[in-house]
């Protein structure tokens, strides 16, 4: 058992590259019209964030402006 504990890490991540390429390649050729998961999952993914505008353009959505009204 725990010389499994040893490659899981691996086979864990390989799996999720695949995953991601294609991913990517969808997005690459337009055959993706559903919005990616991970989008809005976490901060560094938000929709109005830099990775998002670099990576996905076409789900990027500008930030509301909002002005701070001192007190």
């Amino acid at each position: 058992m725990t010389e499994l504990t040893d490659i899981l890490p691996t086979v864990a991540i390989q799996s999720m590259v695949k995953e991601a390429r294609s991913t990517k390649q969808a997005v690459e050729s337009n055959e993706s019209q559903q919005r990616p998961f991970q989008i809005d999952g976490c901060h560094a993914l938000r929709s109005s964030g830099e990775v998002v505008k670099m990576f996905y353009p076409k789900w990027y959505e500008a930030a509301e402006h909002t002005e701070v009204v001192p007190e």
